[in-house]
């Protein structure tokens, strides 16, 4: 069978061994190498089992005490954003946007709670932040989540409501379901873990089930397939559902791929389900090794086409073939971009430095970056803080910043409470 770069760069020495010299190109990730064996043994080292909420370092660990200047300047902004009506922002016709919005309020109550020392303000966005998520809890949305039985999911009504096979990007054609429900299953991490009373059977049940949508490990469980999204061989998930296509499965988002891994990990850590949160580890362990060998490409990259990896980013990764593109524009904020959202704990340990360092000198440095417009300029910093953490907090702390440069799934609370982790 053949073995792909991210697969023998973990072998143990023994299937190394069993590495034989028979080479075959594949068509997105590189020389692939046939090994004569009966299994094969791969090991993660480096697995982030420290890593939590707040913001963390693959060399120093958690991150959980700002300075007593920067809590000063964080809890106004906190206090202003926490004032924001959640109920309104998370009653979307899309249970992406949705979700996003839950999570970015869920990252202010932690910021909160932890990392400015105030569990009085915490609670007071948390109790909205619950309220907020009765409406998906009782399936009260816009469009309601139905079980699908053809193909084992839950899946928006919202196509079988507009005819929009489109709708939120395909959600009831099961594109992208890691994504969407990555969001809420790190929303209610955190709110399990404010508030373990939070965590009755019916709120458990709930994000389980999602989680079994996208990320079930039991071949028994007659409802669900088997990891729907991640692929355990290419290391990294498929957003692709139920659409015909001529360069096979594919994905925009690595970062988002992450990020729903990262929150299985969190949710199984708030649940105390060991099983699950070593799952998690694992999962944003082999995305990391495979983001870095098939999505993220460092000068050192010799796995793509030389004169492809000065793109620093896949774009979009099929099957058959890379696109250094998105599926909304080609604004290079957008190719580049949707490889940072959201800025999480695991960022540093998906996006390593080097690689940041690389892309920000390719592309975003000496003023460039100032020249985005909106939510993506805020996206763009937030990635500088992984690696210059006082220009980023310089960015988010100017008097002269502005409102629109922060995505719907970003808070200023979390942006300057990241930054000033690491300063």
């Amino acid at each position: 069978m053949y073995a792909l770069p991210h697969h023998y760069e973990s072998f143990d020495s023994a299937t190394t061994k069993a590495t034989s010299t028979i080479k075959m190109q594949t068509t997105t990730k590189g020389m692939a190498k046939a090994v004569i064996a009966d299994s094969w043994t791969m090991v993660e080292p480096d697995m982030p089992v420290s890593m939590g909420f707040a913001p963390w370092d693959p060399v120093k660990g958690p991150r959980n005490t700002l300075s007593d200047s920067a809590i000063k300047t964080i809890t106004p902004v906190a206090l202003k954003e926490l004032s924001q009506n959640v109920d309104q922002q998370s009653n979307q016709d899309s249970m992406y946007f949705s979700g996003k919005a839950l999570a970015k309020f869920a990252g202010i109550c932690f910021t909160a709670n932890n990392l400015l020392k105030n569990p009085k303000l915490a609670q007071s966005g948390l109790n909205n932040l619950k309220d907020a998520f009765k409406r998906f809890i009782t399936n009260k949305q816009q469009f309601p989540l139905y079980y699908e039985s053809a193909w084992g999911g839950i899946v928006s009504s919202a196509t079988y409501e507009t005819g929009n096979n489109g709708a939120d990007f395909g959600n009831t054609f099961y594109n992208d379901h890691h994504f969407h429900y990555g969001y809420f299953i790190y929303a209610a991490a955190v709110i399990g873990y404010l508030d373990p009373s939070w965590l009755t059977k019916e709120n458990v049940d709930y994000i389980n089930t999602m989680v079994r949508d996208i990320s079930n490990p039991c071949a028994a469980d007659k409802y669900f397939p088997v990891s729907r999204n991640f692929d355990w061989y290419h290391g990294h998930s498929w957003a692709h559902g139920l659409y015909e296509t001529s360069d096979g499965k594919d994905q925009e988002s690595s970062s988002e791929d992450a990020m729903a891994a990262y929150a299985i990990k969190m949710w199984g850590r708030t649940i105390k389900d060991a099983n699950m949160e070593a799952r998690g580890n694992l999962m944003v362990s082999v995305i990391a090794r495979s983001l870095n060998q098939y999505y993220l490409y460092t000068a050192q990259n010799n796995v793509q086409p030389e004169n492809y990896i000065g793109n620093k980013v896949a774009g979009i990764l099929f099957e058959n073939k890379c696109d250094h593109t998105t599926y909304f524009g080609s604004n290079i904020e957008y190719v580049q971009g949707i490889h940072m959202l959201p800025l999480l704990a695991s960022t540093k340990f998906t996006r390593p430095a080097d690689f940041v360092k690389q892309e920000w000198a390719t592309y975003f440095d000496k003023g460039r970056a100032d020249k985005i417009e909106g939510g993506w300029k805020g996206i763009l910093y937030g990635n500088l803080a992984t690696i210059d953490p006082k220009a980023a907090w310089t960015f988010f702390t100017s008097k002269d910043f502005h409102p629109s440069w922060l995505d719907g799934g970003a808070s200023l609370t979390w942006y300057q409470a990241y930054s000033a982790a690491f300063m």
